[in-house]
């Protein structure tokens, strides 16, 4: 078994947790960008993730296979699935193959400064609870 984390970046704020998890199970890290261009205004730098398998979205046509085999003893945890083009790719394939085994982090709901844009936000999370069980 192994759990496979889905990110858009490769967060300075998972370093540590993912490194403590690799110690017990098998971890790996997809992501779509090192760093975003903020952090690195903000004087960011990659973390180490000592014993966590880091795999570039770009190159996951290369292991994407063994993914889909596994599916039925790993987990996949995907954020930014509606931000992120690569990673909705990938969640839609999983999703369809096995939905068991998926997690998947949206953002709630409001906060937005836009009123009708927490209401659309609104709306869509009561449809992904409703209709698709998330």
């Amino acid at each position: 078994m192994k759990i496979v984390f889905w990110r858009n970046i490769l967060s300075i704020h998972q370093g540590a947790l993912l490194t403590t998890l690799s110690e017990k199970v098998e971890v790996w890290l997809v992501y779509e960008k090192s760093l975003c261009e903020n952090g690195k205004v903000m004087g960011w730098t990659v973390p180490k993730f000592d014993g966590v398998k880091l795999v570039s979205i770009d190159d996951i046509q290369n292991v994407s296979n063994s993914f889909l085999q596994n599916l039925s003893h790993d987990y996949h945890i995907f954020s930014g699935t509606n931000a992120y083009p690569k990673i909705s790719k990938y969640f839609n394939i999983f999703y369809k193959k096995n939905l068991s085994r998926l997690v998947r982090f949206l953002e709630k709901p409001g906060g937005e400064a836009s009123r009708l844009k927490s209401y659309f936000r609104l709306l869509k999370h009561r449809y992904y609870n409703i209709f698709l069980g998330f």
